[in-house]
């Protein structure tokens, strides 16, 4: 038996009950309490997708879990995709990036043509990550929903060998 709460002041879900348990074994969410866990909206529709746990009305709680942010489908898709890789990851609010917590340090930028980054947002984004000691990753979802993945790199390009003669 397991208990799901949506908190209207929050785009988190918690899980209470041995599915919690369960879960954070399973690498999700993060204990909040005996049994309780937090997971993020991001975290919560992958899992409802994914048939982890079964709600009334599986289409309003994920409209309720995605309604928050204009850029959630874009970042799902990265989520999601990184998750079914293996990765272990968190969404990290402050930066807007999916950070990987084991193995390289690695920031994804989750980006598309849907909602777009000026260069300049996307230099920004990056050097910030690096500046956090992450290594910045452009995550490119189409119009499918699939991510392409590439490193990014802040540093000036070398004018070295590009002399006159």
């Amino acid at each position: 038996m397991y208990r799901l709460i949506l908190e209207d002041d929050s785009s988190d879900v918690f899980i209470e009950g041995q599915l919690a348990d369960t879960l954070l074994g399973q690498g999700f969410g993060e204990p909040a309490g005996a049994s309780r866990i937090r997971v993020n909206s991001f975290e919560g529709v992958y899992l409802l997708f994914r048939d982890r746990f079964a709600v009334k009305d599986k289409k309003a709680v994920i409209n309720a879990l995605s309604q928050g942010r204009k850029d959630f489908w874009t970042v799902y898709h990265v989520y999601s995709d990184l998750l079914d890789q293996g990765k272990k990851i968190t969404f990290d609010e402050r930066t807007g990036c999916i950070m990987q917590k084991e193995g390289e340090k690695r920031g994804y930028i989750p980006l598309s043509s849907d909602d777009p980054l000026t260069p300049t947002g996307i230099h920004d984004k990056a050097k910030a990550l690096e500046e956090l000691g992450w290594a910045p990753v452009l995550a490119i979802v189409d119009e499918h929903g699939t991510p392409a993945y590439y490193s990014a790199d802040t540093k000036k390009p070398s004018v070295e060998g590009f002399g006159s003669d």
